[in-house]
């Protein structure tokens, strides 16, 4: 009596050993497949992060070279290219409607809005125009300025032409008649409808950064030692002998206006000064900055440039 009820005690720690090793074995496999269904969806190697709309339809921001107009010929950074292309598509859309208004003799009395998408395809060609908005003389404008442009450079991605997809938002903002001329009759504002993350708060707003500076956070005093760096790079550079060449004498003064890209280049360098051969100087020493780092980018791909003034006073000595 005594061996069965081992024996039958045995079986029973054998049967139940045997259970717990199938529970652990069924729970084991459990996991791997698991993990391999969570591989499958979540860790696969992305052989091409570019998001396409088709096969030969690239979004505008994920293209590796943008569509490009001529005037952006002179420029060969990509960011440059793809801020003066939008510039470009603005600015064309902002002169047909204030020409088509002007024309109907037609008033904005209130924000008007508009959606409109494009694509320019592998002839660089623009093709498949949409417009939704609630005015019908804006939207035939802005159509207009989108369906007469000719053929441009077309985008590329992988070394081959491919067809881009735009989209843009734009608002018609009215202004009061005394924030005008009397005689203008394009009393309102046109702007890119950037939605909730317009830039409201000044302080928000991009400014350049020189590459010398660190970025602390707080603006003046960021734009405080740029503007240091910079005039210690104009001191530097300027060649002050040309005031004695010229028969100066005295502090001798000249006034520059340049603009910074959001991409951070110096253009568009204007100087104004006693003399030409001074102006020249001063354009000349401006040019040769570095590079600046613009902090608050815009969100719309910076369509805007940033303009600074820089005065340069030296002693001339008879």
């Amino acid at each position: 009596m005594y061996f069965e009820r081992k024996l039958n005690f045995n079986i029973n720690k054998i049967a139940r050993n045997n259970l717990i090793k199938e529970y652990r074995r069924w729970v084991i496999m459990t996991v791997i497949l698991n993990f391999f269904c969570l591989s499958n969806i979540y860790g696969q190697e992305k052989t091409d992060t570019i998001t396409s709309v088709s096969n030969n339809v690239i979004f505008f921001k994920d293209v590796e070279v943008p569509p490009t107009f001529s005037e952006c010929d002179r420029w060969e950074e990509i960011c440059e290219i793809r801020n003066c292309f939008e510039r470009s598509i603005l600015e064309r859309i902002k002169k047909h409607i204030r020409n088509g208004f002007a024309k109907e003799n037609k008033e904005v009395v209130r924000t008007l809005r508009v959606a409109l998408t494009f694509e320019i395809s592998d002839t660089g060609a623009f093709e498949k125009i949409e417009i939704k908005g609630e005015d019908e003389v804006l939207n035939k404008y802005i159509k207009q300025a989108i369906a007469t442009n000719s053929k441009i450079l077309p985008g590329k991605n992988k070394g081959s032409n491919v067809s881009v997809l735009y989209s843009l938002k734009i608002k018609l903002i009215p202004r009061e008649r005394d924030d005008a001329d009397l005689e203008d009759k394009n009393l309102f504002f046109i702007r890119e409808d950037l939605g909730d993350i317009e830039v409201v708060d000044t302080s928000k707003y991009p400014y350049a950064l020189h590459p010398d500076c660190l970025e602390t956070g707080e603006k003046e005093k960021d734009k405080k030692c740029s503007s240091y760096k910079i005039r210690k790079f104009v001191s530097e550079n300027f060649d002050t002998r040309l005031g004695t060449e010229l028969g100066l004498s005295g502090i001798t003064r000249i006034y520059v206006n340049y603009k910074v890209t959001q991409c951070g280049n110096i253009i568009d360098i204007k100087a104004r000064g006693p003399h030409p051969r001074l102006e020249k100087e001063a354009a000349r020493v401006v040019k040769l900055l570095p590079k600046l780092k613009i902090i608050n980018p815009q969100p719309n791909a910076g369509k805007q440039n940033i303009t600074y003034n820089l005065p340069i006073a030296f002693f001339a000595n008879q």
